[in-house]
């Protein structure tokens, strides 16, 4: 038996909290550009929980690439972080919220005069 690796198989949760999306929206984090479905103002947690709702999801995580399942709205991804804006980010499981912190981070924004311990 293992300690973890239950592997990221996806449970249809009846409600699902977007930490990036959260700091995005409390000004925190700044994304580089916008994806398609934020450009047409489309809310991509809707159309992954109506996917996992019509019991379509779970399909399309078996027959898909990874790589391509990862797209499928599940909030803000490292890659389109714009780093040089950001002040707090969320990264890996179980979503912990990081400090863009000057010195630590490459293209840390945050002066350690400015956290709290």
């Amino acid at each position: 038996m293992s300690d973890h690796g239950f592997g990221l198989k996806m449970t249809p949760y009846g409600k699902q909290f977007w930490v990036n999306e959260w700091l995005r929206d409390q000004g925190y984090l700044k994304t580089k550009n916008k994806s398609i479905l934020e450009k047409l103002n489309i809310d991509r947690r809707k159309i992954r929980n109506l996917l996992i709702k019509i019991k379509l999801y779970d399909k399309i995580v078996r027959v898909v690439p990874e790589k391509v399942v990862n797209k499928i709205p599940s909030g803000i991804s490292i890659e389109h972080i714009d780093w040089e804006k950001t002040k707090a980010y969320s990264y890996g499981i179980p979503n912990k919220i990081y400090i863009n912190l000057e010195g630590r981070e490459p293209s840390g924004t945050v002066s350690r005069e400015n956290t709290t311990n």
